[in-house]
């Protein structure tokens, strides 16, 4: 998200990552609260990327 990220990037990025989100809040049910909190760092950074 640098200053070089235009409106579409942010919003393409903003709706993958909560598409991605319902999915680990679907399984976060089965997994301990370090990897809800892992995967989401992952899935922002590579919704960013």
């Amino acid at each position: 998200m640098g200053p070089q990220s235009g409106p579409d990037e942010t919003d393409t990025s903003k709706s993958s990552v909560d598409g991605e989100e319902g999915k680990v809040s679907k399984t976060s049910g089965n997994l301990p609260e370090k990897d809800v909190s892992a995967a989401m760092k992952e899935l922002v950074s590579d919704a960013t990327v």
